[in-house]
């Protein structure tokens, strides 16, 4: 044989001999009636129950095996915790100095049932250590100190690895509801823990399924320096199984919902650190405090990272990110919970939180006032919060809201914003904040002061190249809905339905620039306004732009403290080409009309509901227009074919001069116009809804009069001395469907003065004379002439 081959057996030989030495010291040191006589006893006396051991088994590689533990309940023989294998391991070397050293310990398919009783007891109360200072019974503490004393004979314990697996616990909770007991059970527990020792940290693994719910703990613990990390995953946990020891702390009344966590835990002493995410999902809850507000399915989800510190009572949340229903908000800060006020410094964080997103996440019934905005577009930045809870709006400390192009409908058009925000210090601003309705932009600076007060100071000016008016005037109202019957009902505006009142704790002054503004087809170039809100009173002081050729300037003070709001004013208008006006404001209509025109206007009123605004508007004024024309008015083609003169359709003039005063609703007029065919001189009134009441003194030229075909007896009483027609006429009907015709009093009146005229010069010329022996005569003749003819 080899000398390898010799020293193989000569090693196989000297294991065997190893192998049955380790299992001859097995049988004598560790042998399954001292670990019965020692357990036993020892289990019993530490528990105060019936422990009951099954087979013991001990072999030199796989320990000491003990199967079917079972510890009864303290008053029935039911199992309080039972155990189908519990495999404990040694190190085989420390047999050679006759130590047992367990390093290793396993339990499989433990069963524990932990019962919490009405009083608040718990089926273990009494196995945990009496701190309430009170002498234990002496036969206890003997018996304790004997079972330590043999533990300690017999093992010397070293435990580094502790295993279950497939453990089962059973809580049943009969303190809330002691006629039906609420159930929770940890099933498919497993746990291992390995290198355990009392002085350093060492890693342990959970896993078990709380009522279907999975949970998975994972990390190191440090037992003598409390420290630890661990790292906690729960799945879909449903809330409303635990509902009852909650219930009282939630703002409403929960309906469902399922919680997932995914944190890592710092834990020490005296503080915490953790980070993670949390979800809470198919949240359902109806509001206290706002019953309307009803949460269906919502999905809240949470990314954080905090410390707490349990000493101080100081939270330091370094991130925290919340998803509500696609809405996302960040909020960081530090939070000092010591007192009842707790105080905090703390930011909110806007990530281009969609608004559009945020308004379909909102419960129902929240928000329902701003559902017909239709708000989109994003906002982002930063709001600053500091002091005490209890502060409410004055712990904003500084802002900057960035709004990117926010959108709302108002009055059935599309309106935005998209600019910056600035506060800080009580102060609040912007600039080149753009303005956006329709398809017009203007941009707007904004200064406001002791914004948290009870009066906001400040100053604004809005710009704009070019403002088309007619592109953010409300649409046209819709036409009279159709009754069963076929008639049209209207709908009567009451004073109810007006704007206002309005108390705006508001001390502003501006000024709007604008190099081009549009209405109907009106242009105005270099518009300027300056404007005050104080008071609750609107001024605008003055209002200037060219307007075709001239200038106009409005002066207005509107109280907006009253229902309907209330204003008066004054406007001028200076040499502004009348065609050109009525050209752009009224683009449709048949009648034309030129000149140079000036008005002179003050107007007073109350409402903003065409009628009410009609029946209380005050207007009074003057209005002259200069060489100018009037053709294709109904007026003048209804004198026309009154008196069958087409000339007098087109109508030209040196001037036109009228005043007007208009008060309920109509308005009373007087005024001339002079041209070299043409002298008329009107009185009457005309009424809003069109309603007109004239006469008008027409004096004709005699071109125009030859033209009529007038006999020559009724020539004599409707011309003067020097050949012009005096006509006077009536007018009656609408602007719109005049009505012409003689104003028969007015010509009676003519006819006879006529007469007496003719009578008066007869006479004198009868009697002879020059003019100065005539006077006494036709003084006579003058009075005895009015009696005759009724004058």
């Amino acid at each position: 044989m080899s000398k390898s081959g010799k020293i193989w057996i000569a090693l196989g030989v000297s294991l065997v001999f190893i192998l049955v030495s380790f299992s001859l010291l097995v049988k004598v040191v560790i042998t399954p009636e001292k670990v019965r006589e020692t357990l036993l006893p020892l289990a019993k006396d530490a528990l105060q129950r019936e422990v009951e051991i099954g087979a013991i088994d001990i072999g030199i590689f796989s320990g000491v095996t003990i199967s079917d533990l079972r510890v009864q309940k303290k008053l029935t023989p039911d199992d309080f915790i039972s155990v189908k294998l519990v495999a404990l391991h040694y190190k085989l070397l420390a047999l050679l100095t006759g130590d047992v050293v367990i390093d290793q310990v396993l339990l499989e398919n433990p069963r524990i049932e932990v019962v919490r009783n009405q009083d608040g007891s718990f089926n273990f109360t009494d196995l945990i250590p009496d701190k309430s200072g009170e002498k234990q019974q002496p036969s206890k503490s003997v018996v304790a100190d004997k079972a330590g004393s043999a533990a300690s004979a017999v093992f010397d314990l070293l435990i580094r690895k502790v295993t279950v697996k497939d453990g089962d616990l059973l809580f049943v909770d009969r303190m809330q509801s002691p006629q039906t007991p609420y159930r929770y059970n940890l099933q498919r527990l497993n746990f291992n823990a390995e290198n355990i020792q009392l002085n350093k940290a060492f890693p342990i693994n959970l896993s078990v399924e709380l009522n279907g719910s999975k949970i998975d703990l994972s990390g190191r613990y440090d037992v003598s320096t409390q420290k630890g990390d661990l790292d906690l995953q729960l799945d879909k946990v449903d809330l409303l199984q635990f509902a009852p020891y909650y219930r009282g702390a939630l703002p409403g009344k929960l309906g469902s919902g399922e919680l997932t966590l995914n944190l890592e835990v710092q834990l020490q002493p005296e503080q915490i650190t953790s980070k993670g995410k949390l979800l809470l999902d198919k949240f359902d809850m109806r509001l206290n405090d706002l019953p309307q507000a009803v949460l269906n399915q919502a999905k809240i989800a949470l990314d954080y990272s905090l410390n707490f510190n349990l000493q101080k009572q100081k939270l330091a949340l370094s991130t925290l990110l919340v998803d509500f229903n696609g809405a996302k908000l960040g909020l960081e800060g530090d939070f000092d919970l010591e007192n009842k006020d707790p105080e905090l410094k703390m930011a909110l964080l806007l990530d281009h939180l969609d608004l559009r997103s945020l308004m379909d996440s909102l419960p129902k019934g929240v928000g329902s006032d701003l559902q017909s905005y239709s708000l989109a577009g994003q906002l982002n930045g930063r709001i600053d919060l500091a002091g005490k809870a209890s502060d409410g709006a004055k712990l904003l400390q500084s802002a900057e809201l960035q709004l990117l192009d926010v959108q709302a409908t108002v009055a059935g058009k599309r309106a935005g914003l998209d600019g910056t925000i600035n506060y800080r210090d009580d102060n609040a601003s912007t600039r080149q904040m753009v303005l956006k309705m329709a398809d017009q932009r203007l941009l707007l600076d904004f200064n406001a002061n002791n914004v948290m007060s009870d009066l906001i100071r400040g100053d604004f000016q809005l710009t704009a190249e070019r403002l088309d008016v007619n592109a953010i005037i409300p649409e046209a109202p819709l036409p009279p809905a159709v009754s069963n019957g076929g008639t049209k009902v209207e709908h009567q505006p009451t004073v109810a339905e007006e704007i206002g009142p309005f108390d705006l704790p508001l001390d502003m002054t501006g000024q709007m620039l604008i190099g081009k503004m549009i209405y109907k087809q009106l242009e105005m170039d270099r518009v300027q306004a300056v404007m005050s809100l104080r008071n609750n009173r609107l001024r605008i002081e003055p209002l200037r732009a060219d307007v075709a050729g001239g200038d106009i300037q409005i002066n207005a003070d509107v109280n907006l403290a009253v229902r309907g709001l209330q204003y008066q004013g004054n406007a001028k208008l200076d040499q502004s080409n009348l065609m050109t006006l009525a050209g752009g404001l009224l683009p449709q209509a048949q009648q034309t009309v030129s000149g140079l025109l000036q008005v002179e206007n003050n107007f007073s009123g109350r409402g903003t509901i065409p009628d009410t605004l009609l029946r209380s508007l005050q207007l009074n004024g003057r209005v002259q227009l200069q060489r100018g024309q009037i053709a294709g008015s109904p007026v003048l083609n209804s004198i026309s074919q009154f008196l069958g003169l087409a000339d007098l359709k087109v109508l030209s003039f040196n001037s036109l001069e009228s005043h007007y005063d208009m008060r309920n609703g109509l308005a009373s007029l007087t005024g001339n116009l002079d041209s070299s065919k043409t002298r008329i001189t009107q009185k009457g009134t005309v009424s809003v809804d069109g309603a007109v009441n004239m006469t008008l003194d027409t004096r004709l030229a005699p071109e125009l009069m030859s033209k009529l075909g007038v006999k020559s007896g009724l020539q004599q009483v409707v011309t003067d001395q020097y050949g012009w027609g005096v006509l006077p006429l009536a007018i009656q009907g609408t602007l719109s469907r005049p009505r012409v015709g003689f104003d028969s009093e007015a010509l009676q009146k003519q006819a006879a003065e006529k007469l007496k005229q003719e009578a008066s010069q007869r006479l004198l010329d009868k009697l002879g004379g020059d003019s100065e022996q005539q006077k006494p005569v036709k003084q006579l003749l003058e009075g005895t002439l009015n009696k005759l003819f009724g004058n």
